[in-house]
């Protein structure tokens, strides 16, 4: 596949630009960031919910998976995994920022085969989420 990067990449900030283009004009509602003079090759779409939208990560991807969609939570601080408990503090205070995307952050479908259709399906998918929480 790093052979095939650059198409791979570009097809990542394809499907990150049509979520951004179908959800991005709702209230309270961002994405994967993309500061002056960085390229994000987004790995994943996230789709972060502000608290005052009324959704919260967890009743976004139940919505998701009433619809029949699937979605996943974004990372969980690394602090807050077994594997690196005993090495760190998981203390909020410290890493707040990471506790606070955590606690907001969906991963959207964002699989390379994904075409225009599931993409907006996906997205009609969110209207219908984030209505029902208004």
């Amino acid at each position: 596949q790093f052979q095939r990067i650059n198409e791979l990449v570009e097809k990542k900030r394809s499907i990150w630009k049509s979520y951004k283009a179908l959800l991005g004009g709702l209230y309270g509602i961002s994405f994967n960031p993309e500061p002056i003079g960085v390229y994000n090759s987004v790995w994943s779409t996230v789709l972060i919910a502000d608290p005052r939208t009324g959704l919260h990560r967890d009743s976004i991807m139940k919505g998701f998976e009433e619809l029949g969609l699937p979605s996943r939570p974004f990372f969980y601080p690394l602090s807050s995994l077994p594997a690196f408990g005993k090495h760190l503090d998981d203390n909020q205070e410290l890493r707040p920022i990471a506790h606070e995307l955590s606690q907001k952050g969906v991963c959207l479908p964002s699989a390379l085969n994904l075409d225009d259709e599931q993409i907006e399906r996906v997205a009609l998918a969110f209207r219908k989420i984030y209505a029902r929480a208004k």
